[in-house]
């Protein structure tokens, strides 16, 4: 993962490793009945061992979500 970042930022973290936590952000999309699915977020850490060590962000009605809400939820996770 190291290795697909840019220059600029590999220095940022070569500098500070300890203010630079490595993770990457799943969607999935889950039925919960014929009509209807949400949308799953999870994080997860690029240097867990196992696919079990994740943490749930929320769950969406995906007939309810709309381009500006996946923005919105965008900016709150990079905030975070």
């Amino acid at each position: 993962w190291f290795r697909g970042l840019s220059a600029e930022l590999q220095r940022d973290i070569l500098d500070s490793p300890s203010t630079h936590v490595p993770l990457r952000v799943h969607g999935d999309d889950v039925a919960v009945c014929k009509a209807n699915t949400v949308l799953v977020l999870s994080v997860y850490s690029v240097l867990a061992l196992h696919e079990e060590a994740h943490i749930t962000c929320g769950a969406y009605p995906l007939s309810y979500l709309t381009s500006e809400g996946m923005d919105d939820i965008y900016k709150v996770l990079a905030w975070s």
